[in-house]
Formats: C-alpha cells, sequence, structure tokens
C-alpha cells in the first residue's frame, strides 16, 4: 500500500524556538517515518516573514494540487489555516488544522476571524485538549470535525544527570552558590497569563529563605519581573535568565527540585496545553501549577494542581514537597518521570493523527 502524501505546512519551526516549534518538529520528525511528508515551514520568528511566507505557502498548495503531489494538506496553527478557504477553491482533496488555542482568542477580531473562518472550511480540526476543544466547538464547528490529541512529549535536549560538565554550565548561567539550596525553575514566554510577576509578589516571601528561583525567557512581562525583583531585594535568590540554550534549559530541569505553572486566567489568552512542566517532568521533575485553562490535563495527576489564585496554598504545596525525605522526593520524582512516559508517548501523537488523515 502506497505512503498517505502530506503537505505539511507550518510558519513555526525549528531553529525558532517555543513550545509550538517543538511541537510541529516532533510531530513532522514521527509522522515521516509512516507517511510521505513534504515540508513547506517558516524558521524565522519574525511575523513580518509571514509576508513571503503566505504566498509562497499558497503556491505550494497550488502546485500540490494542480500535480496531484498529496492526499492531505496539513496546516499546523489556525494562523496558517487562514488559507483554507482560498485552497478549498483549488481541491476538495482533505484540508486539516490544529488549533492550539490563541487562534481562538486573538485581540484583533478581524484577523481572527480570519482564522476561525478557515478552521471552518477545514474537514478535520485537531485541538490540542479538551478544553481548547470546547472552544473549538463553540466557534459553530461541529463536533464531529473536532479530534482532541494530546502532543507527544520528549525536550529537544535530555540529560540525564548532573555530572561536572553540567555543573560548570550552571555556575555559568546561574551565578550562584547552589549548594544544599532548593531551586524552583520556570521556563516560558514571560506574558501575562503565566502568572510569574503576581507569583513573585504574592507567593514567593512565603517560602524559606534559600530557596531559590530560576526564570527562564523572554517576553512582554520580563521588565515588570526584573522590577519586582530589585524593589524586594531579591536579586540573590532570583535569576531572571532571559532567552537560554536548549543544553541549559535541560541543565536547568534536571537540577531543579520543582517546575512552576503560577498560570492566572486571562480573558482571551488561553493556555492551550503547557508543554513546559511536561518537558520538565520527563526527567522526573514535578511541576505544581494553578488549575487554570488546560493545566488540569497536562500536569494531571503527574504533578500538583492548585486552586487558581490560591497563592497560600501554592506556597504550602511547595514546602510540603520540600520537606520531603529524600526517598519520597524520588517517589514523587519517579511518579512524573512515569507519567509523561505512559501518557504523552509522540508515537502515539503521530497514530492518532494518521488515524484523522485517513478518517
Amino acid at each position: 500500500m502506497p505512503k498517505l502524501r502530506v503537505l505539511f505546512i507550518s510558519r513555526r519551526f525549528p531553529p525558532s524556538l517555543g513550545g509550538i516549534e517543538i511541537y510541529c518538529y516532533q510531530l513532522y520528525q514521527h509522522l515521516k517515518e509512516h507517511c510521505d511528508i513534504s515540508l513547506v515551514a517558516l524558521s524565522r520568528s519574525s511575523l513580518w516573514h509571514l509576508l513571503w511566507f503566505f504566498p509562497y505557502a499558497y503556491l505550494r498548495c497550488f502546485l500540490s494540487v494542480l500535480f496531484n503531489q498529496h492526499d492531505v494538506i496539513y496546516f499546523t496553527d489556525g494562523v496558517m489555516a487562514a488559507l483554507a478557504p482560498l485552497v478549498r477553491v483549488l481541491t476538495k482533496k482533505k484540508i486539516v488544522v490544529t488549533i492550539h488555542g490563541l487562534e481562538l482568542t486573538y485581540k484583533q477580531r478581524t484577523l481572527r476571524n480570519f482564522m476561525i473562518s478557515g478552521a471552518k472550511v477545514c474537514d478535520s480540526v485537531v485541538a490540542v485538549s479538551k478544553n481548547i476543544g470546547r472552544e473549538v466547538r463553540g466557534c459553530g464547528i461541529e463536533r464531529e470535525r473536532v479530534h482532541v490529541i494530546y502532543c507527544g512529549i520528549k525536550p529537544m535536549t535530555v540529560i540525564d544527570n548532573i555530572g561536572p560538565d553540567e555543573t560548570a554550565v550552571l555556575a555559568k548561567l546561574l551565578k550562584k552558590d547552589l549548594r544544599d539550596k532548593p531551586m524552583l525553575v520556570v521556563i516560558s514566554r514571560l506574558v501575562n497569563r503565566k502568572g510569574i510577576a503576581e507569583f513573585l509578589e504574592n507567593c514567593f516571601g512565603m517560602l524559606q529563605d534559600n530557596v531559590l528561583l530560576a526564570i527562564a525567557g523572554q517576553g512582554p512581562e520580563t521588565a515588570r519581573i526584573k522590577q519586582i525583583v530589585i524593589s524586594r531585594n531579591l536579586e540573590d535568590r532570583v535569576s531572571v535568565l532571559g532567552t537560554i540554550s536548549e543544553t541549559e534549559a535541560a541543565v536547568l530541569r534536571l537540577r531543579a527540585d520543582l517546575f512552576l505553572m503560577p498560570n492566572i486566567r486571562i480573558k482571551d489568552d488561553l493556555e492551550g496545553f503547557g508543554i513546559a512542566p511536561l518537558e520538565a517532568m520527563y526527567v522526573g521533575t514535578p511541576a505544581i501549577a494553578f488549575d487554570v485553562d488546560s493545566l488540569s490535563e497536562s500536569v494531571g495527576e503527574g504533578g500538583m494542581l492548585v486552586q487558581e489564585n490560591d497563592y497560600e496554598a501554592f506556597a504550602g504545596a511547595i514546602k510540603t514537597f520540600l520537606d520531603l525525605s529524600p526517598s519520597e522526593k524520588e517517589k514523587e520524582n519517579q511518579k512524573s518521570y512515569n507519567y509523561v512516559r505512559e501518557n504523552f508517548l509522540w508515537s502515539n501523537t503521530a497514530r492518532e493523527y494518521i488515524r484523522v488523515f485517513n478518517s
């Protein structure tokens, strides 16, 4: 039987890095083991590149239809699905899109409507969580066309133990003495919904004085976070690292005692799934998160969920974990490790996508 032919169109792809970029890269790598895939990808982060990438992607769709090169045209997010109505004019071939969440809540109403209209034209819409699936159906897309497929989890770089090289990476990165000090880690785009500034203002002060916090990432909240660190004299305990390499991120995940997701609920700004805490749990570092948006589905039984905005309970969960004996911590670490590897395999994700492509 000939392989299914798929035109895979992604506007977010490595070497540009982020949650969706990793998602698209891993999905492509696993799908190409089973399908005949043609990749059309934008690997630049600036949105200005969409000015040429949109026409280029449409041209590739046109040529695909003209020469009957593919059985399925797949858009990796709702932004690219804005092309779907134009592609539908050309062909009745199957068109599939993945919705990650922000496409449905984008503040520019006109652009949001373009994305939703594109999704409505697609034969199948993949939602990355049940929560996003409900949002998709709320936009008027029939239930039978909506498929919830959880992403697989595997960090781009995986480190199994902290050796001399990794210790040197940490020392250079954090510029702090880490001996006998618990460390909390956030690796994220620093946007409002991540709740990092609110955590520093409302929760971090409840923790023991020897607890360190490393915040990696960049975004519109960076300046506010730095200002809070300075105003509260937290420079000795909190490191705001900016953008870091994949190797540095891998070392942080492994060295951390806990990974934090203190998200807050923001109107028109959804947490589509939550890949970052699962990447930490992949190497056995538990995550603590507020039960917001789709985090209950991702963190689930592998980590600890706290009622949203209850900072006292959030601090209490951190303290409870840090006070565990080494053997008790190891059990929690193993639980997180097993949870991700049992529930979020890329092979399962790829198989579900192929089922949707073939349906």
